[in-house]
Protein backbone atom coordinates (compact mmCIF):
# COMPACT_ATOMS: atom_id res chain seq x y z
CA UNK A 1 0.00 0.00 0.00
CA UNK A 2 2.92 2.32 0.87
CA UNK A 3 4.38 1.73 -2.24
CA UNK A 4 1.25 2.22 -4.09
CA UNK A 5 0.57 5.66 -2.67
CA UNK A 6 4.33 6.61 -3.04
CA UNK A 7 4.12 5.72 -6.28
CA UNK A 8 1.18 7.84 -6.98
CA UNK A 9 2.71 10.91 -5.13
CA UNK A 10 5.41 10.50 -7.65
CA UNK A 11 2.99 10.99 -10.39
CA UNK A 12 1.54 13.75 -8.17
CA UNK A 13 4.69 15.53 -8.16
CA UNK A 14 5.90 15.13 -11.34
CA UNK A 15 2.61 16.38 -12.85
CA UNK A 16 2.62 19.48 -10.87
CA UNK A 17 6.70 20.18 -12.35
CA UNK A 18 5.71 19.67 -15.81
CA UNK A 19 2.64 21.69 -15.33
CA UNK A 20 4.39 24.78 -13.47
CA UNK A 21 7.24 24.52 -15.86
CA UNK A 22 5.05 24.55 -18.47
CA UNK A 23 3.26 27.09 -17.63
CA UNK A 24 6.46 29.55 -16.98
CA UNK A 25 7.78 28.83 -20.01
CA UNK A 26 4.98 30.02 -21.60
CA UNK A 27 5.02 33.08 -19.69
CA UNK A 28 8.58 33.86 -20.53
CA UNK A 29 7.68 33.45 -24.45
CA UNK A 30 4.85 35.83 -24.16
CA UNK A 31 7.01 38.75 -22.80
CA UNK A 32 9.38 38.15 -25.22
CA UNK A 33 6.98 37.67 -28.49
CA UNK A 34 5.71 41.27 -26.80
CA UNK A 35 9.08 42.78 -27.56
CA UNK A 36 7.67 45.06 -30.11
CA UNK A 37 6.55 47.12 -27.14
CA UNK A 38 9.33 48.82 -25.97
CA UNK A 39 9.14 48.29 -22.33
CA UNK A 40 13.08 48.17 -20.53
CA UNK A 41 11.68 45.88 -17.63
CA UNK A 42 10.27 43.50 -20.38
CA UNK A 43 13.24 41.02 -21.05
CA UNK A 44 14.51 40.16 -17.26
CA UNK A 45 11.06 39.37 -16.55
CA UNK A 46 11.26 37.18 -19.45
CA UNK A 47 14.59 35.85 -18.25
CA UNK A 48 13.37 35.12 -14.54
CA UNK A 49 9.82 33.28 -15.92
CA UNK A 50 12.31 31.24 -18.12
CA UNK A 51 15.26 30.41 -15.27
CA UNK A 52 12.41 29.36 -12.86
CA UNK A 53 10.27 27.27 -15.71
CA UNK A 54 13.95 25.80 -16.02
CA UNK A 55 14.90 25.29 -12.39
CA UNK A 56 11.69 23.44 -12.15
CA UNK A 57 12.68 21.30 -15.31
CA UNK A 58 15.37 19.88 -13.92
CA UNK A 59 13.22 19.01 -10.88
CA UNK A 60 10.96 17.17 -12.95
CA UNK A 61 14.09 15.23 -14.42
CA UNK A 62 15.41 14.45 -11.10
CA UNK A 63 12.09 12.85 -10.21
CA UNK A 64 11.73 10.72 -13.42
CA UNK A 65 15.10 9.78 -13.27
CA UNK A 66 14.74 8.57 -9.34
CA UNK A 67 11.51 6.32 -10.56
CA UNK A 68 13.12 4.81 -13.39
CA UNK A 69 16.99 4.73 -12.09
CA UNK A 70 16.66 4.63 -8.14
CA UNK A 71 20.72 4.22 -8.14
CA UNK A 72 23.16 6.42 -8.37
CA UNK A 73 20.88 9.53 -9.28
CA UNK A 74 21.69 12.57 -7.38
CA UNK A 75 18.84 14.06 -5.26
CA UNK A 76 17.09 17.35 -6.07
CA UNK A 77 17.02 18.03 -2.67
CA UNK A 78 20.86 18.31 -1.97
CA UNK A 79 20.54 21.44 -4.73
CA UNK A 80 18.57 23.09 -1.96
CA UNK A 81 20.63 25.96 -1.24
CA UNK A 82 20.88 26.71 -4.83
CA UNK A 83 17.14 26.73 -5.30
CA UNK A 84 16.44 28.37 -2.37
CA UNK A 85 18.69 31.28 -3.55
CA UNK A 86 16.45 30.66 -7.39
CA UNK A 87 13.27 31.06 -5.66
CA UNK A 88 14.19 34.43 -3.65
CA UNK A 89 15.71 36.02 -6.74
CA UNK A 90 12.61 34.79 -9.01
CA UNK A 91 10.18 36.30 -6.33
CA UNK A 92 11.58 39.48 -5.60
CA UNK A 93 12.75 40.32 -9.12
CA UNK A 94 9.55 39.22 -10.53
CA UNK A 95 7.44 41.64 -8.03
CA UNK A 96 10.44 44.64 -8.99
CA UNK A 97 9.89 44.01 -12.62
CA UNK A 98 6.07 43.47 -12.85
CA UNK A 99 5.66 46.63 -11.18
CA UNK A 100 8.23 48.73 -13.45
CA UNK A 101 6.93 47.30 -16.41
CA UNK A 102 3.17 47.98 -15.44
CA UNK A 103 4.61 51.83 -14.89
CA UNK A 104 6.04 51.94 -18.11
CA UNK A 105 3.05 50.66 -19.76
CA UNK A 106 0.76 53.30 -17.98
CA UNK A 107 3.67 55.81 -18.92
CA UNK A 108 3.57 54.45 -22.62
CA UNK A 109 -0.45 54.87 -22.84
CA UNK A 110 -0.52 58.40 -21.43
CA UNK A 111 2.27 59.51 -24.24
CA UNK A 112 0.12 58.10 -26.81
CA UNK A 113 -3.27 58.95 -25.36
CA UNK A 114 -1.23 62.54 -25.28
CA UNK A 115 -0.48 62.43 -29.07
CA UNK A 116 -3.68 60.74 -31.08
CA UNK A 117 -6.96 62.63 -31.21
CA UNK A 118 -9.38 60.84 -29.13
CA UNK A 119 -12.30 61.10 -31.76
CA UNK A 120 -10.58 59.92 -35.04
CA UNK A 121 -7.41 58.32 -33.69
CA UNK A 122 -5.34 59.65 -36.07
CA UNK A 123 -2.28 61.63 -34.51
CA UNK A 124 -3.08 64.85 -33.25
CA UNK A 125 -1.50 67.75 -34.14
CA UNK A 126 1.38 67.96 -32.17
CA UNK A 127 2.12 64.47 -33.05
CA UNK A 128 1.99 65.17 -37.01
CA UNK A 129 3.80 67.97 -37.00
CA UNK A 130 7.09 66.05 -34.78
CA UNK A 131 6.47 63.06 -36.99
CA UNK A 132 6.65 65.25 -40.26
CA UNK A 133 9.32 67.00 -39.38
CA UNK A 134 11.12 63.78 -38.76
CA UNK A 135 10.39 62.21 -41.67
CA UNK A 136 10.94 65.55 -43.84
CA UNK A 137 14.61 65.33 -42.31
CA UNK A 138 15.32 62.33 -43.29
CA UNK A 139 13.85 62.60 -46.96
CA UNK A 140 16.17 65.73 -47.30
CA UNK A 141 19.32 63.32 -45.87
CA UNK A 142 18.27 60.58 -48.90
CA UNK A 143 16.97 63.16 -51.69
CA UNK A 144 13.69 61.99 -51.68
CA UNK A 145 10.72 64.08 -52.93
CA UNK A 146 7.87 65.07 -50.22
CA UNK A 147 4.74 66.15 -50.69
CA UNK A 148 1.89 67.72 -48.24
CA UNK A 149 -1.85 67.66 -48.54
CA UNK A 150 -3.72 70.47 -46.86
CA UNK A 151 -7.61 68.79 -46.67
CA UNK A 152 -10.95 69.79 -45.48
CA UNK A 153 -14.45 68.59 -44.90
CA UNK A 154 -16.63 71.11 -47.26
CA UNK A 155 -19.46 73.13 -45.42
CA UNK A 156 -19.31 70.67 -42.15
CA UNK A 157 -20.90 73.75 -40.33
CA UNK A 158 -23.49 73.09 -42.50
CA UNK A 159 -23.41 69.43 -41.61
CA UNK A 160 -23.54 69.85 -38.13
CA UNK A 161 -26.35 72.56 -38.10
CA UNK A 162 -28.46 70.29 -40.63
CA UNK A 163 -27.71 66.60 -39.19
CA UNK A 164 -26.54 67.20 -35.88
CA UNK A 165 -23.46 66.69 -34.36
CA UNK A 166 -23.26 63.12 -33.32
CA UNK A 167 -23.62 62.53 -37.47
CA UNK A 168 -20.78 65.32 -37.83
CA UNK A 169 -18.55 63.19 -35.51
CA UNK A 170 -19.29 59.86 -37.47
CA UNK A 171 -18.12 61.88 -40.73
CA UNK A 172 -14.74 62.67 -39.15
CA UNK A 173 -13.88 59.38 -38.37
CA UNK A 174 -15.55 58.29 -41.82
CA UNK A 175 -12.39 60.29 -43.10
CA UNK A 176 -9.76 58.72 -40.67
CA UNK A 177 -11.02 55.00 -41.56
CA UNK A 178 -11.07 56.24 -45.94
CA UNK A 179 -7.55 58.07 -45.21
CA UNK A 180 -5.79 54.37 -43.06
CA UNK A 181 -7.54 52.21 -46.24
CA UNK A 182 -5.96 54.59 -49.10
CA UNK A 183 -2.93 55.75 -47.92
CA UNK A 184 0.57 53.73 -47.42
CA UNK A 185 1.61 52.29 -44.17
CA UNK A 186 4.63 55.34 -44.00
CA UNK A 187 2.40 57.86 -44.91
CA UNK A 188 1.59 60.37 -42.12
CA UNK A 189 -1.84 61.39 -41.73
CA UNK A 190 -3.14 63.35 -38.51
CA UNK A 191 -5.87 66.19 -37.78
CA UNK A 192 -5.09 69.66 -37.04
CA UNK A 193 -8.39 70.85 -35.84
CA UNK A 194 -11.92 70.78 -36.44
CA UNK A 195 -12.65 69.37 -40.03
CA UNK A 196 -8.62 69.87 -41.00
CA UNK A 197 -6.50 67.40 -41.66
CA UNK A 198 -3.11 66.79 -43.31
CA UNK A 199 -1.15 64.22 -44.46
CA UNK A 200 2.59 63.80 -45.09
CA UNK A 201 3.50 61.58 -48.10
CA UNK A 202 7.10 60.61 -48.29
CA UNK A 203 8.86 59.54 -51.68
CA UNK A 204 6.07 61.34 -53.79
CA UNK A 205 6.35 63.89 -56.71
CA UNK A 206 3.40 66.10 -56.55
CA UNK A 207 1.76 64.20 -60.06
CA UNK A 208 1.66 61.03 -57.88
CA UNK A 209 0.70 62.92 -54.66
CA UNK A 210 -2.04 64.64 -56.90
CA UNK A 211 -3.71 61.46 -57.69
CA UNK A 212 -3.63 59.87 -54.15
CA UNK A 213 -5.87 62.72 -53.41
CA UNK A 214 -8.17 62.21 -55.55
CA UNK A 215 -8.56 58.83 -55.18
CA UNK A 216 -8.48 59.79 -51.36
CA UNK A 217 -11.04 62.39 -52.30
CA UNK A 218 -13.58 59.98 -54.66
CA UNK A 219 -13.15 57.18 -51.76
CA UNK A 220 -14.51 59.58 -48.71
CA UNK A 221 -16.78 61.03 -50.92
CA UNK A 222 -18.47 57.61 -51.32
CA UNK A 223 -18.23 56.16 -47.74
CA UNK A 224 -19.85 59.63 -46.28
CA UNK A 225 -22.56 59.94 -49.05
CA UNK A 226 -24.98 58.17 -46.80
CA UNK A 227 -23.97 58.42 -42.80
CA UNK A 228 -26.57 56.77 -40.20
CA UNK A 229 -29.11 56.35 -42.53
CA UNK A 230 -28.98 59.76 -43.33
CA UNK A 231 -27.97 61.51 -47.04
CA UNK A 232 -25.00 63.93 -45.79
CA UNK A 233 -23.63 63.45 -49.06
CA UNK A 234 -19.98 64.97 -47.28
CA UNK A 235 -17.16 66.13 -49.72
CA UNK A 236 -14.12 67.23 -49.17
CA UNK A 237 -11.32 69.77 -51.16
CA UNK A 238 -7.16 69.19 -51.08
CA UNK A 239 -4.68 71.29 -51.89
CA UNK A 240 -0.98 69.72 -52.66
CA UNK A 241 2.49 70.98 -52.17
CA UNK A 242 5.35 69.79 -52.90
CA UNK A 243 8.18 70.43 -49.56
CA UNK A 244 10.47 72.51 -51.16
CA UNK A 245 14.48 71.96 -50.27
CA UNK A 246 14.81 75.10 -48.78
CA UNK A 247 11.99 74.62 -45.86
CA UNK A 248 13.05 72.84 -43.28
CA UNK A 249 9.88 72.37 -41.22
CA UNK A 250 6.71 70.93 -42.31
CA UNK A 251 5.02 74.76 -41.13
CA UNK A 252 6.04 76.34 -44.33
CA UNK A 253 5.44 73.53 -46.68
CA UNK A 254 1.54 73.81 -45.13
CA UNK A 255 1.40 77.14 -45.82
CA UNK A 256 1.62 76.48 -49.52
CA UNK A 257 -0.66 73.27 -49.52
CA UNK A 258 -3.76 75.87 -47.23
CA UNK A 259 -3.24 78.07 -50.31
CA UNK A 260 -3.84 75.23 -52.52
CA UNK A 261 -6.70 74.01 -50.43
CA UNK A 262 -8.46 77.81 -50.83
CA UNK A 263 -8.05 77.69 -54.03
CA UNK A 264 -9.47 74.90 -54.11
CA UNK A 265 -12.68 76.24 -52.48
CA UNK A 266 -13.00 78.76 -54.57
CA UNK A 267 -13.42 77.15 -57.68
CA UNK A 268 -15.99 74.81 -56.28
CA UNK A 269 -15.23 72.44 -53.14
CA UNK A 270 -15.06 68.82 -54.04
CA UNK A 271 -11.96 68.80 -56.17
CA UNK A 272 -7.94 68.72 -56.09
CA UNK A 273 -5.21 71.79 -56.05
CA UNK A 274 -1.70 71.66 -56.46
CA UNK A 275 0.36 74.45 -55.78
CA UNK A 276 0.76 76.65 -58.86
CA UNK A 277 4.38 77.50 -57.91
CA UNK A 278 5.42 73.93 -58.28
CA UNK A 279 2.90 72.44 -60.85
CA UNK A 280 -0.17 73.62 -62.26
CA UNK A 281 -2.20 70.81 -62.10
CA UNK A 282 -5.55 71.04 -61.39
CA UNK A 283 -7.69 68.01 -60.91
CA UNK A 284 -10.96 68.91 -60.40
CA UNK A 285 -15.01 67.29 -60.87
CA UNK A 286 -17.77 69.53 -60.98
CA UNK A 287 -19.12 70.70 -57.74
CA UNK A 288 -21.70 69.50 -55.29
CA UNK A 289 -22.83 72.45 -53.67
Amino acid sequence: LLTVLGSHANLIRQLQLAIVATLFFISAFVLWRGRHETLAARLPLAVLMFLHGLTNTVGLTEQVLRQSLPSGVPSFSQWFGLIHIESMVYFIGTALFMVAMLKERSEARHKIASLTDPLTGLSNRRAFFFASDRMLERCRRTGAPCTLLAVDLDRFKAVNDTFGHGVGDTVLRVFAEVARKQLRSFDIVGRLGGEEFAVLLPRTHSREAAQIANRLREAFSSSANQVNDQDVHATLSIGVAVVLGGETTISEALERADAALYHAKLNGRDRVEVDAGIHKIHLAKASRC
